[in-house]
C-alpha cells in the first residue's frame, strides 16, 4: 500500500454510504420548503436564489 493510497479518505468509505451522505442535505431543503409553503420545489427554489444571502438564513431561523 502507497502513502497516497493510505491517505485518500475515500477508500474507507464503500460508495453507498456517499450516497447517504448527500441525501440528508437534500431532504433537509426538501422539507424546509415544504414547511415554507412550497408546493413545487423549482418553485420555491427559484424564489430563494433571488436573494441568495439572507433568504436560506430566514427558512433555517439563523438570520
Amino acid at each position: 500500500m502507497s502513502l497516497a493510497s493510505s491517505l485518500d479518505p475515500l477508500q474507507d468509505n464503500p460508495i453507498g454510504s456517499l450516497s447517504g451522505n448527500f441525501g440528508a442535505p437534500h431532504n433537509l431543503a426538501i422539507s424546509t420548503l415544504r414547511d415554507a409553503g412550497h408546493h413545487s420545489i423549482a418553485a420555491g427554489l427559484r424564489e430563494i436564489s433571488y436573494t441568495p444571502f439572507t433568504r436560506p438564513l430566514d427558512l433555517l431561523g439563523l438570520a
